[in-house]
């Protein structure tokens, strides 16, 4: 599918939308064009620097791991 296509395609959509969903895709259009780099706040630097300490003392699980107890929880 062309750009054009995919351009006409989605005004079709658009024209379809409801407030809310018109609001969720102007929120992500805005998030995917901000070139403004993120700035974390004092308590996301918190977590970053208790996550870095716990890598550290080898306190981790590898993704096979989680997605194992993910599973389990799941099931019951």
């Amino acid at each position: 599918m062309s750009t054009l296509d995919l351009k006409t395609r989605v005004i079709e959509e658009l024209h379809k939308a409801d407030e809310d969903l018109l609001q969720e895709i102007l929120d992500l259009i805005s998030f995917e064009t901000d070139k403004t780099p993120y700035k974390t706040n004092s308590a996301e630097k918190s977590y970053i620097t208790e996550g870095q300490n716990q890598i550290k003392a080898g306190n981790w699980f590898t993704n096979e791991e989680v997605e194992k107890e993910v599973d389990q929880w799941l099931e019951k």
